[in-house]
């Protein structure tokens, strides 16, 4: 029976067998019988290496590496320059699935362990045998960065990708035995029975769905959905997470040092969000659901391996006074890597510099402290005499400058003294005058008072005694008011009282001839109206009638117009046709003008209406024509003869309308 498989977000499924050329790849199909599926994990795994070489000097060492290798899916490769340009992803998976064994997930990973650590082998001792010791140590970066290349071309060949290298210093110690750790297990999930309800699935605030199966082409992500039978469905959770790294490191000097960092990472927020999420899909977060060590580790080798590549270049010296610089590379160079991965770094702390414990005695920080400190303490010192000697010499300029202004202010006090004892006297003379003065103004104060009160003494006795005549007069005159007051009210009255009379009549016959008044306006203004509305009804009928009449006339105007259309459109046709005719009778005739007009004088009957004027013409006429002959006579036949000959002469002498007029009226 056919079986519907489906494979996990990094996951695919390799089938082959009936229908199937070669190998079919796909995230779900349908199995059918005389077909063969199987499962294998794209999940790059972290593989840690010693890898064994010899110098030119036969000077044995060991170079630790750390390697995170994969499909490659995507075609992030870090050295894009030595890929083949016409192989994409499809090619890589086909030829990781057809060299690697995948029914068995750890030999599979054993398999990618041996190619690996076979080709790090051999480039390194290819690369390391022409070169001594020292130079390899002097030229670490250019030798670290080498051999990922050549190792990444023969992986090329198994559609294997270098995701990350971490190439660690040489190390010069011959006993030291190989510390190698199993890769993590890449072993292929079994299916689970796909539930035979339908379910819905949410996720979190910070997680994913990552569906897989019936209806999917890839990895579906989504914050919910429904999942039906034939589909697969985890969560992902995409929270931002640190790491505290200790990494250790060595100068071109050979100097180790630990740098302490701490790393927020999580999936990158600033690219399109649907293609990160994909990769952190496919690439972490299966191992999120492993182990959070193998995150762990792979940060920390892109860590560690992007610090070591970059301190090999620099001395120690460069390293600590360039620290800043130092750290923004060290970032921009693990960003770049985690990148492929669909990671990105939130925030980095990268402590200070410190010195390694291992080997002992490395102490070039602490060393390099007491130099500062020593230089400082030095400073000090110094600057602690020339503070005390600038002292004692301001000491004595404060002395000689206190004298110096104490006998200025003693000459500037006496000066002052005798300026002030001046003004006091003038002052004082100009205060006795001031006070004069005020006196004689207040005395002529005084006086004008007095002068003003009398007047206005006088001014009120006026003004009382012409208040009391006033008062007199307006009684007098108020008196004399209010009489004639009470008289025009009673004239008033009886004004009133005659004008209520008459305005009664007057007004009662008004009010009836403004009524007749009314009454004879409304019927005039009604008689207008009427014979104003007759005479828009008639406007309006002759309008009617001028309309349909125009319509009528159009109507007849149009039915002609159109009647001299068809008749040209038809006069039009039958000149074509004729035309026509004529082109086919002229090539009938073989191009022959004068046979042509006789045939078209012959059908348009030119010569019957010719013969019928002529014979027309020469109705009435009875010609008589004698003929004389002075021939001697003869027998009766030569006599005949004779006349008809001369018949034939007369007739040939006849003007041919004549001939054809009488050959139409049968006289001839």
């Amino acid at each position: 029976m056919a079986r519907f498989v489906m494979a996990g977000p990094s996951e695919y499924l390799a089938i082959t067998g009936w229908g199937i050329d070669d190998v079919k790849l796909a995230k779900k199909a349908w199995v059918f019988a005389g077909q063969r599926c199987s499962k294998f994990d794209i999940s790059p795994v972290k593989y840690e290496f010693y890898a064994e070489a010899m110098t030119s000097d036969k000077l044995a060492f060991h170079l630790p590496v750390v390697f995170t290798v994969g499909p490659d899916i995507n075609n992030l490769r870090r050295f894009e320059e030595y890929m083949t340009p016409d192989v994409d992803a499809d090619n890589n998976l086909l030829l990781y699935v057809k060299n690697i064994d995948l029914h068995d997930s750890h030999a599979s990973n054993n398999r990618v362990k041996q190619l690996v650590l076979e080709a790090i082998e051999r480039e390194t001792r290819v690369l390391a045998a022409s070169m001594t010791l020292e130079e390899i140590s002097q030229r670490s970066r250019k030798f670290i960065g080498e051999m990922p290349n050549q190792v990444q071309l023969y992986l090329n060949k198994f559609g294997l990708c270098i995701y990350q290298a971490d190439i660690k210093q040489p190390i010069s110690h011959p006993d030291h035995t190989a510390n190698t750790s199993e890769g993590v297990s890449a072993a292929a999930s079994c299916q689970a029975q796909a539930r035979r309800m339908a379910r819905f699935m949410v996720a979190g605030a910070s997680e994913y769905l990552a569906i897989t199966g019936w209806g999917v082409d890839d990895v579906k992500l989504a914050k919910k959905a429904w999942v039906f039978p034939g589909q697969k469905c985890i969560k992902f959770d995409v929270t931002p997470v640190s790491y505290d790294i200790d990494v250790q490191a060595m100068s071109s000097e050979k100097l180790p040092f630990r740098l302490p960092a701490a790393y927020t990472i999580g999936p990158s927020p600033k690219i399109k969000r649907s293609t990160v999420l994909l990769l952190y899909a496919k690439l972490i977060a299966p191992l999120h659901n492993k182990s959070l060590n193998h995150v762990i580790n792979l940060v920390k080798g892109v860590i560690e391996g992007e610090t070591r590549v970059l301190a090999s270049s620099m001395t120690m010296e460069e390293i600590f006074q360039g620290t800043k610089k130092f750290k923004e590379e060290v970032f921009d160079q693990v960003q770049l890597a985690l990148k492929k991965f669909g990671l990105y770094i939130y925030s980095s702390n990268v402590k200070q510099l410190v010195d390694d414990p291992d080997p002992p005695g490395n102490e070039y920080f602490s060393f390099l402290g007491q130099k500062k400190q020593a230089e400082v303490e030095s400073k000090a010192k110094v600057a602690e005499a020339e503070a005390q000697m600038k002292g004692e010499i301001g000491a004595k300029e404060r002395e000689g400058l206190t004298l110096q202004n104490a006998a200025k202010v003693d000459a500037e006090t006496k000066v002052l003294s005798v300026r002030q004892q001046g003004v006091g006297c003038k002052e004082e003379i100009k205060v006795k005058a001031d006070v004069e003065v005020y006196e004689n103004e207040r005395e002529a104060e005084i006086a004008a008072a007095q002068a003003g009160l009398a007047v206005k003494k006088a001014l009120l006795d006026k003004q009382s005694k012409l208040a009391e005549v006033e008062a007199v007069k307006a009684v007098a005159i108020r008196e004399a008011e209010l009489q004639l007051e009470v008289e025009r009210k009673n004239a008033l009255r009886l004004t009133e009282k005659l004008k209520a009379e008459k305005l009664s009549k007057a007004t009662v016959q008004y009010e009836t001839q403004v009524q007749d008044s009314n009454a004879a306006l409304y019927n005039r203004q009604m008689a207008a109206d009427a014979t104003l509305f007759e005479q828009v009804k008639a406007a309006e009928a002759r309008k009617a009638q001028a309309g349909a009449k125009f319509f009528e006339q159009k109507m007849a105007e149009d039915a002609r117009l159109y009647a001299k259309q068809r008749e040209a459109e038809a006069l039009a046709r039958v000149g074509k046709a004729k035309a026509k005719f004529v082109a086919s009778m002229l090539q009938e005739l073989g191009g022959d003008h004068d046979a042509l007009r006789d045939n078209l004088m012959i059908d348009g009957g030119v010569y019957e209406e010719m013969a019928r004027i002529n014979a027309s013409a020469m109705s009435g006429i009875q010609p008589k024509i004698s003929v004389w002959s002075n021939e001697g006579g003869g027998d009766g036949a030569d006599a005949g003869a004779s006349a008809g000959a001369m018949l034939a002469d007369v007739c040939n002498m006849l003007p041919p309308f004549l001939i054809q007029g009488n050959l139409t009226n049968g006289a001839v």
